[in-house]
């Protein structure tokens, strides 16, 4: 549990620098080697998941700031944007579908902690 408490904690740092991820980043330069992001699900999946197995309200905290930079950053006419760059925050002109099968199905619960949904049930 700790080492996954302290990996989340790194790519907070990240996302808290660049308002999103990017899609690859090299932690001996400290800078992004691939600058797009794609509006993966993976870390609001992690903070849903370290939310449910800790209960420390910091991952709430974090569940709000990424959908505020996601609305603040991504948001397009009609959905949201792949970040073309994390540098400049250019968008290109697509969502890939795991951002509303993924992306948003993680945002809703962890900022909904009382919904719970036992993950091994379905395995």
């Amino acid at each position: 549990m700790e080492e996954a408490i302290c990996t989340h904690a790194l790519y907070y740092t990240i996302w808290k620098k660049y308002g999103v991820l990017p899609e690859r980043f090299n932690w001996q330069r400290i800078s992004p080697d691939v600058m797009f992001y794609p509006l993966r699900p993976e870390f609001v999946e992690s903070t849903y998941l370290l939310y449910q197995a800790t209960k420390n309200p910091f991952y709430l905290h974090v569940g709000r700031d990424i959908l505020t930079s996601l609305n603040n950053l991504t948001r397009a006419r009609c959905g949201h944007a792949t970040v073309h760059s994390v540098l400049d925050m250019t968008l290109e002109d697509r969502m890939e579908s795991f951002f509303l099968s993924e992306t948003c199905k993680y945002l809703y619960l962890v900022n909904h902690q009382n919904i719970f949904i036992c993950f091994i049930c379905f395995i």
